[in-house]
């Protein structure tokens, strides 16, 4: 792998406007025209401005019938927590927005509108625009929809969101109930460490039509994103975040950070043990995650995981659902991982795993077993047109994971499939190279950390060319088989 830094002033594309420094336009992101979030972002002018000297936030709450209410530039966390109890309309949203014009993430401290936390108590059709939330390690989360509600339809769009969130909560805590929220263009990080629990950067419970997108999301004393068990969440679409554990959190594995060591103080930049619905799934795409371990308890976590970089379950705990079921993984960049994509325990059913680049996924710690796309328990998935370079085993079976469909995808550089398969899953016309010249491929270059300071990461011979002898050697028709993955037609 090569990589290359851009200067600050270089890496920071307006995600909310067009395309990023990969080219790609995000199709969920909530814009004006938009169809598939159709809401205009352009801030309005402010109503009532809200500064430093005022004590309280009893500017937003005597003028609910204002629209717009602007933060000025410095610290307000001394006023306590924003309550939303009232709501804009589909027509007019309300806003909570800085006074400032840019993302706070390029802004020094001082000049970032800074709140301590904003709790949606059943307000509904608010953007909250460019705002700085640091929870200052509060128990509650940074940002949370608060359950039972009706706190739906909102937009946290170009924001900061970090340092809030225990007893398993999170800096973004969206509670069943809360349906249609979308989390965009922003950076949530530095979730709170507390010995024995998960403090994930986003929990996410039983809710409908949630939308996270263009984020970076990292340094997570628990998961990236997790969903719990108790209810699906159809219709989630998790697209074009990065998501990563990053060098500061690897260790030594007690206790000691280590850049690049075997274990890690966060858990998998994706968890899922709850997933969508037959025709509503869970879509996860075009999101480049990495750098995840056996987890160091000793910096992270109330359990810990294997190294998954994806995680999907059907989870233990009560109240138990059907699992992650009906998941799409497409068109991802997983890396540099004890596992891939990983499912264990008691897998989930209907899931489909498209197009993705593995890279690097290895066994860093002897704690755990390593395999990139890895079918311990799942059933009824499917795994085609991956590609896997460079990583320990590209596939790993068990028989009690039964009837999948894993077929024309190519591992270059890779160790061999491992584990027996049940008899109902089928494998055929994969291509493996063990010399990696033999792919006659390119390297596939792409940026990531795209909010914080880009970075150009280049995987050798990921790219095919028209000389690959596996460009057209798929024979198989993949995506037919009745009841295996999210339906029963190809996902091109």
């Amino acid at each position: 792998m090569r990589f290359l830094l851009l200067s600050l002033a270089l890496a920071l594309p307006n995600l909310s406007l067009a395309a990023d420094l990969n080219g790609y336009t995000a199709k969920h992101e909530c814009r004006i025209g938009n169809v598939n979030c159709d809401i205009d972002l352009v801030p309005p002018n402010c109503d009532i401005v809200i500064d430093t000297s005022d004590t309280s936030w009893n500017k937003i709450y005597s003028n609910n019938g204002a629209r717009t209410f602007c933060v000025s530039a410095g610290d307000h966390t001394s006023k306590g927590s924003i309550n939303l109890n009232f709501s804009g309309g589909a027509n007019q949203r309300k806003w909570i927005r800085s006074t400032a014009t840019q993302n706070p993430i390029v802004q020094s401290p001082g000049s970032r509108a800074t709140v301590k936390n904003i709790i949606f108590n059943g307000g509904q059709y608010w953007v909250i625009d460019r705002i700085a939330v640091n929870g200052q390690g509060s128990a509650d989360p940074a940002v949370w929809f608060k359950g039972g509600t009706n706190s739906g339809n909102n937009v946290i769009n170009r924001s900061l969101l970090e340092n809030g969130g225990t007893g398993y909560t999170g800096v973004v805590y969206i509670e069943s109930g809360a349906d249609d929220n979308a989390i965009q263009n922003s950076v949530i990080r530095n979730s709170i460490f507390v010995r024995d629990e998960d403090n994930d950067c986003i929990n996410l419970s039983n809710v409908t039509g949630t939308l996270i997108v263009n984020n970076e999301i990292y340094r997570c004393r628990g998961k990236g994103i997790f969903s719990p068990s108790g209810g699906p969440i159809p219709n989630a679409i998790i697209e074009n975040n990065d998501i990563y554990v990053d060098k500061s959190q690897q260790s030594d594995c007690n206790g000691n950070v280590v850049a690049d060591g075997p274990c890690s103080g966060g858990e998998s930049p994706i968890f899922l043990k709850s997933g969508g619905t037959l025709g509503k799934p869970v879509t996860v795409t075009k999101n480049r995650l990495w750098g995840v371990r056996f987890t160091d308890l000793n910096l992270c976590c109330g359990g810990g995981t294997s190294g998954a970089v994806v995680h999907l379950s059907r989870g233990t705990e009560a109240p138990q659902h059907d699992g992650a079921d009906y998941v799409l993984l497409h068109n991802n960049l997983i890396m540099g991982g004890q596992l891939g994509v990983a499912s264990y325990p008691d897998g989930p059913e209907n899931i489909s795993v498209v197009g993705n680049i593995f890279y690097q996924i290895r066994r860093y710690s002897t704690r755990e077993v390593t395999g990139t796309m890895q079918l311990f328990t799942a059933t009824k998935t499917e795994w085609y047109f991956n590609t896997v370079v460079d990583s320990d085993i590209w596939l790993s079976v068990h028989p009690d994971a039964a009837l999948n469909d894993v077929r024309c995808n190519v591992a270059i550089a890779s160790g061999s499939q491992s584990g027996q398969s049940s008899s109902d899953t089928t494998i055929v016309d994969n291509m493996v190279y063990a010399n990696a010249a033999d792919a006659k491929g390119t390297e596939y270059c792409f940026w990531r950390k795209l909010h914080t300071g880009a970075e150009q990461i280049c995987i050798p011979h990921a790219r095919p060319t028209s000389s690959s002898p596996h460009a057209k050697a798929c024979a198989s028709a993949p995506g037919f088989r009745t009841g295996i993955g999210i339906n029963d037609a190809p996902l091109l």
